[in-house]
């Protein structure tokens, strides 16, 4: 027994050393849905290519078919942008067009007061309210689906989950009805009208205050940029004076602290995280200026 436990321990270190050689390692994901509903259907296999926030991408990889079938996942270690309470934020949706008569159906649901559920009132994108129409089959021409999704101020702040859906029709209708909305929860015994897949993943909600542009309590003399920044950022001081710079996440904690002289001062942000912060900025006549930075790599 003790034998086997190290192969299999070798068994599971190669496949990892091979899918960090190859670049084949995915998100992070389970399979347990709970404290959430169960949504299962009895042919699930991957008709979703990616959702993007704000250009934050989450891939779900190749498109699956009848006899290449996966599971429901939960995202639990991917990181989108924090959604600020009462901001917009840009969502995309892309999705396969699969060689089947269904599914033609897709919603997304926040569940914003979280309260382990996903109501009506927490569908953030789905047919009626984003295509008015259904998702491509078989040679039907594929587009993303785009919108722009204001975060209700009721929201509570933290961590709260999302549910990405697309299904079909377990009526077996297999012609769009704009009427029709999918169900988060899904458990379908039926064999012809049980086509879908659900991924779960995590949203971090914040206080919109935190990204206020306009807390300028003096004018301006610097200038930060590009915004949004991939690698390096650049800060200009046209004052006489050095002036001192705060970069906060998105919970408020100091991620980078430095002064900056007159001239242009470059700063590295490879090792943040995608992700809005702020920047504050003190100058000597104690004037204090706070505006947001967007970090996309």
């Amino acid at each position: 027994m003790k034998k086997s436990n190290n192969l299999t321990q070798k068994t599971k270190f190669a496949l990892v050393l091979i899918s960090l050689l190859t670049g084949t390692c995915s998100y992070s994901q389970i399979n347990d849905p709970a404290p959430y509903c169960t949504s299962v259907y009895v042919h699930n296999y991957n008709m979703i290519d990616n959702l993007k926030i704000e250009g934050t991408t989450l891939d779900f990889g190749p498109e699956g078919s009848f006899t290449n079938q996966n599971d429901y996942a939960f995202y639990n270690s991917f990181s989108f942008p924090s959604l600020p309470k009462g901001g917009n934020m840009d969502f995309e949706l892309n999705v396969f067009s699969v060689n089947d008569m269904e599914p033609i159906y897709f919603s997304l649901w926040i569940d914003f007061n979280q309260n382990n559920a996903f109501e009506s009132n927490e569908v953030v994108m789905n047919n009626a309210n984003t295509l008015n129409t259904f998702l491509p089959v078989f040679t039907d021409p594929v587009s993303p689906i785009l919108k722009t999704i204001t975060i209700p101020t009721s929201s509570n702040l933290g961590t709260c989950r999302a549910r990405l859906i697309r299904g079909s029709n377990p009526s077996g209708n297999p012609f769009y009805d704009a009427t029709f909305s999918l169900s988060p929860c899904n458990l379908l015994s039926d064999s012809f009208n049980g086509y879908g897949n659900t991924y779960d993943f995590n949203i971090q909600i914040i206080d919109n205050n935190l990204f206020l542009s306009d807390k300028i309590s003096a004018p301006k003399k610097y200038e930060i940029f590009p915004n949004p920044v991939n690698d390096i950022v650049s800060i200009n001081n046209s004052s006489n004076s050095p002036i001192k710079f705060i970069f906060k996440d998105a919970m408020g904690k100091v991620v980078k602290e430095l002064e900056v002289n007159n001239g242009i001062s470059s700063v590295s942000v490879l090792d943040l995280s995608e992700e809005y912060y702020t920047i504050s900025a003190l100058t000597d006549e104690n004037n204090l200026i706070i505006e947001k930075l967007v970090v996309k790599h």
